[in-house]
C-alpha cells in the first residue's frame, strides 16, 4: 500500500497485512517480474510464501538466464517494500559476493511506474554508498562480512581502490513526484510514517518518498 499525502490515493486500512488500497488514477500494470508496491503490499503473505524455506540458490540460480544483478535487485525491491528485513540484508550480502556485478552496469528498467523506479533508484544508491564504504575502509568485494561489522586495522600501504559508481538513469532520477509538496508514504507493521518522524530514510526522502531507513544496510560498527 502507498500513500500519496497530497491527492492522488484514497486509502482504508487496519493493518499492513490487511491493506487495501483504491487509487483514482489508472494504476499502472505490473510489468514482467515487476510487481508494483501496491500488489506486495497487498499480498505481503503470499509474496514472502515464495522464499520462505527455500533454498536462496533455487530462487537465484534457477531462473532462466541464470541470476543476474538486475534480477538480485528487483529481489532486493521486493524484500524492501514488504518489510523483509532480514532477506533484504542477506540479497545484499550476496550481490556483495558477485565480484563480477558492478552496479554501474545494472541496465535502465526503463519502468513506467516512477514510484517503483524511484525506489529501484534509491536501492542502487545505498547500494553504491555502503560498499565504498567498505572497500575505502579495506574490504575487498567478495571478502567476508564480519558480524558485528567492523573494518579491518588500517596499514600504511594503501592500494588503489575500485570505488562503485552509481549508472545513468540512477544519477539523472530526480522525484517520484513532480511537486516537492508531495510525498509518496510506503508503510511499515506500525503504519504509514510522517514526514518529519525520527528514523526515516534520508536517501528515499531525497525523491519523494517517505520511509523507514532499510533494515538490511550495511553500516559498520565503531
Amino acid at each position: 500500500m502507498v500513500h500519496n499525502s497530497s491527492k492522488s490515493f484514497d486509502f482504508f486500512t487496519t493493518r499492513l497485512q490487511n491493506a487495501v488500497v483504491k487509487f483514482s488514477k489508472t494504476v499502472v500494470p505490473d510489468g514482467p517480474g515487476l510487481p508494483s508496491v501496491q500488489h506486495l503490499l497487498k499480498n505481503r503473505a503470499e509474496v514472502m510464501s515464495q522464499y520462505q524455506g527455500k533454498r536462496a540458490s533455487k530462487y537465484r540460480t534457477g531462473a532462466s538466464g541464470g541470476d543476474t544483478a538486475s534480477k538480485s535487485l528487483l529481489r532486493l525491491y521486493t524484500f524492501f517494500v514488504v518489510g523483509w528485513g532480514s532477506q533484504g540484508r542477506q540479497e545484499v550480502e550476496y550481490f556483495w559476493n558477485q565480484k563480477d556485478w558492478s552496479l554501474s552496469q545494472i541496465p535502465d528498467p526503463q519502468d513506467p511506474d516512477n514510484v517503483r523506479l524511484g525506489i529501484l533508484v534509491v536501492l542502487v544508491r545505498l547500494l553504491a554508498k555502503d560498499f565504498n564504504a567498505l572497500l575505502e575502509g579495506g574490504l575487498a568485494r567478495g571478502a567476508p562480512l564480519p558480524s558485528p561489522l567492523r573494518l579491518p586495522e588500517k596499514t600504511e600501504e594503501k592500494e588503489d581502490v575500485q570505488l562503485e559508481t552509481i549508472p545513468e538513469w540512477v544519477e539523472q532520477f530526480q522525484r517520484v513526484t513532480s511537486s516537492k509538496n508531495e510525498w509518496i508514504h510506503i508503510p511499515d507493521a506500525v503504519g504509514y510514517p510522517g514526514v518529519n518522524d525520527p528514523g526515516l530514510s534520508g536517501e528515499f526522502k531525497e525523491v519523494g518518498i517517505i520511509v523507514k531507513e532499510p533494515r538490511f544496510r550495511l553500516k559498520i560498527d565503531a
